[in-house]
């Protein structure tokens, strides 16, 4: 057997006591954005989503550790990595082009205010064509905000005006208690943005949160998440994928703690009194977005997309 040079068990290493001195809330921002960079680097007719800012989202220690990976070691992290969580990553990228595709349309249908609930590093308040139109509210804990805002500021030189950052910890303060110290006006149609979010909080405050939300906004606002199966989160799925995704985000400290299970979304939104409730299953949007050079991609099913209007 071909023996490990001692540069690839350095590099090796060096990436995973990179993400261990990590695990302070914000390693799954980074790699979200680390997928967002990837998937930006690929031809227009190759890519599923675009953004041009998210590689200033991922530390330069960590570029520095990939860059300096032998390409034969790299290949061999990204199969270990499809062999776990096989589709995995695609269907994060299609998450990031339906809730760009969505906010997209929103805009154009009169929606005057974004609320993104765990903004992270998302910066769709910063690319995303008519998005000066709206106001835009992030919402997130003041450390993972304050990383952000400096990156932000870095890139453009100021803070946008049309954003406004809300540094809350929502286990603490309620959603409505947070948006009203703020220029936020309860008048107006309003999309709320809850990606990559749900599955991190308790239960009952994703009741509350949901709870908030309707009676907090005018008819005709929405709120737009992503839900991954209930039966993942309670252990219910003993497939390899599910027995790997949970162990993964136990040891980066970010444990799964909420799910629906499939074909129960709708009725758990209507608990809250929402309405026309869209439910965008794995196969319309591998229909909708692997087509053409991507679609031999393999995509994971473990996520549903989620529309309920208030």
């Amino acid at each position: 057997m071909k023996q490990k040079s001692s540069e690839q068990m350095e590099t090796v290493s060096e990436y995973e006591q990179y993400m261990i001195d990590n695990r302070d809330g914000s390693i799954t921002a980074e790699s979200l954005a680390l997928i967002r960079a990837k998937e930006s680097t690929f031809k227009p007719d190759e890519r599923i989503c675009f953004d041009p800012y998210a590689i200033r989202f991922v530390n330069p220690n960590l570029l520095q550790i990939l860059a300096r990976m032998p390409p034969e070691k790299s290949k061999e992290m990204q199969d270990v990595y499809e062999n776990q969580f096989p589709g995995h990553k695609n269907a994060l990228i299609a998450r990031v082009r339906f809730f760009d595709d969505s906010v997209k349309d929103s805009i154009s249908k009169g929606f005057t205010q974004i609320v993104i609930i765990g903004a992270g590093y998302d910066t769709r308040a910063y690319r995303i064509e008519g998005i000066s139109k709206v106001r835009v509210f992030e919402l997130d804990l003041p450390d993972i905000q304050n990383r952000k805002k400096s990156k932000i500021q870095e890139i453009f030189g100021s803070l946008p005006p049309q954003v406004t950052y809300i540094p809350v910890d929502l286990s603490i303060t309620s959603l409505k208690t947070a948006l009203t110290g703020s220029d936020f006006d309860f008048r107006q149609k309003t999309l709320y943005l809850l990606e990559g979010l749900i599955l991190y909080i308790p239960p009952e405050q994703v009741k509350e949160l949901f709870s908030s939300i309707v009676s907090q906004s005018i008819q005709g606002s929405a709120v737009l998440f992503d839900s991954i199966d209930g039966d993942i989160i309670d252990g219910s799925d003993q497939s390899a994928y599910a027995m790997n995704l949970r162990d993964q985000m136990s040891r980066l400290g970010e444990t799964f703690k909420f799910g629906i299970r499939k074909g129960e979304e709708e009725k758990y939104m209507r608990t809250f009194g929402f309405n026309k409730i869209q439910v965008v299953t794995k196969e319309e949007y591998v229909a909708q977005y692997f087509t053409g050079v991507n679609k031999s991609r393999n995509v994971s099913g473990a996520f549903n997309f989620v529309w309920a209007e208030t």
